[in-house]
């Protein structure tokens, strides 16, 4: 967009930048042919000082703006200045006040969005740290379940002449399964209730250092996610039992009597 005295370095050449400044500096009132380009010569805007008649007198330079800091006060606002910039830069026809201006026109505008940086960032650590959390989350899940399913079977190993009276009783292949499905799901569930309670005591602390050092909190459990999880830690451990529990319902009642364990 030209002004006066500002003038585009985009649309003109140093040819007519010079005629134009000469003849300014000579006496003419250059300030209202919109031909200066004053930008692509040295940087500088000019103002005019006319005399009391309105006659143009000299000329004044001043330094243009290399760069604007802009502050929003909200994120909305920012979004708001961003667009509008995008909007400037695109070939879309602007109008102010009442005045049309091409993308010829108007110079490109370079913008840096700190904010936006700064989020990306963050949130790519984040994502990082997360990811990472969840490889590693996973790995242990994966060895619980193994420990689980070794202490279920150790469990079955010492408690085989137990096995034999309850099968010598009446009680069936499921009833010895179940036995032990319901001691690893009583494992699981305990397991899982010890986690979600330390979880909401390191919540509860974390989020009030926060609070009071940056006024932000990060930590935050819903219920529905808690009861997932004590839900994932019962079925994981139940899965985890389910080979051991199955060994012990198919043990010979006869052998299982004449074990010393």
């Amino acid at each position: 967009m030209r002004d006066d005295g500002y003038a585009s370095s985009l649309n003109g050449d140093l040819s007519t930048s010079f005629s134009d400044l000469f003849s300014g500096l000579t006496g003419v009132n250059y300030f209202n042919t919109n031909a200066t380009y004053l930008r692509s010569l040295c940087g500088y805007k000019a103002l005019a000082k006319n005399n009391d008649e309105g006659e143009f007198v000299s000329a004044e330079f001043k330094f243009l703006p290399r760069e604007i800091s802009i502050y929003p006060k909200s994120f909305d606002g920012k979004d708001s200045i961003t667009n509008y910039l995008d909007r400037w830069n695109s070939d879309e026809i602007l109008t102010l006040d009442g005045v049309e201006y091409t993308k010829a026109q108007r110079d490109d505008m370079t913008y840096t969005d700190t904010i936006s940086l700064i989020v990306a960032v963050i949130d790519t650590f984040i994502n990082a740290i997360t990811i990472a959390l969840i490889v590693f989350t996973s790995l242990s899940l994966v060895v619980s379940c193994f420990m689980i399913a070794v202490i279920t079977y150790i469990s079955v190993v010492e408690r085989i002449k137990e096995i034999g009276v309850i099968r010598s009783l009446g009680g069936r292949k499921g009833d010895v399964a179940s036995l032990f499905i319901v001691e690893t799901m009583m494992t699981g569930l305990f397991s899982g209730v010890f986690g979600i309670v330390m979880t909401y005591i390191l919540q509860i602390i974390v989020n009030a250092i926060l609070l009071a050092k940056f006024g932000l909190a990060i930590m935050n459990l819903t219920i529905w996610t808690a009861f997932m999880m004590i839900g994932i830690s019962v079925a994981l451990s139940v899965l985890s039992g389910l080979v051991p529990s199955q060994s012990a319902a198919h043990k010979d009642p006869v052998v299982a009597l004449r074990s010393n364990e």
